[in-house]
């Protein structure tokens, strides 16, 4: 992927799956929102995003399995304030049998521009064995469905080059 991030008008081609405003209490010593509340946000968003997979907090109690954030990049590219309203959007950037590679981007109400992203592997773990196994089928071909969607999108972003899915894809994307 390119070094860009991409404009707030591209990132709302994806389904917005979180939004609020900054509060007195999310506020740090500098005026800003807090940087565990900007990963808690995107965090969040995140799960919210997975559940159009079923991959989401009922995965755990119905299938045994449960996501597990094993690596996370975020970046921090425009402040929010006191009272700054947002929205968040999640992207699937890759998937592998037993894993996500997902991008939720903050996006500034005001201002109209992406202010942080937060780049995720989620790796798919047996919560009795605590190892990391396979995405059940029926949710596999949810996630390969979004990822067609996804990837179909005529932009990129940022990516850090240590977040990389291991293991076999779980379709092949035209590079």
């Amino acid at each position: 992927m390119n070094a860009s991030v991409p404009t707030a008008a591209e990132v709302g081609q994806l389904v917005c799956v979180g939004e609020g405003e900054v509060q007195s209490g999310q506020i740090d010593e500098n005026g800003h929102l807090n940087v565990i509340r900007y990963l808690d946000i995107q965090a969040r968003a995140t799960t919210v995003a997975c559940g159009e997979y079923g991959l989401d907090l009922s995965y755990p109690a119905e299938c045994g399995m449960g996501l597990f954030s094993v690596d996370h990049h975020a970046r921090y590219l425009r402040e929010l304030r006191l009272g700054d309203a947002y929205r968040v959007h999640v992207r699937l950037l890759g998937a592998s049998v037993t894993g996500l590679h997902t991008m939720a981007y903050m996006v500034g109400i005001a201002g109209g521009e992406v202010v942080s992203t937060l780049e995720s592997l989620l790796l798919n773990v047996d919560l009795e064995t605590r190892r990391v196994t396979r995405l059940r089928s029926d949710r596999a071909e949810r996630v390969a469905a979004g990822l067609r969607r996804d990837s179909a999108l005529p932009w990129t972003s940022a990516t850090c080059s240590s977040i990389r899915l291991r293991g076999r894809p779980l379709i092949d994307l035209p590079h």
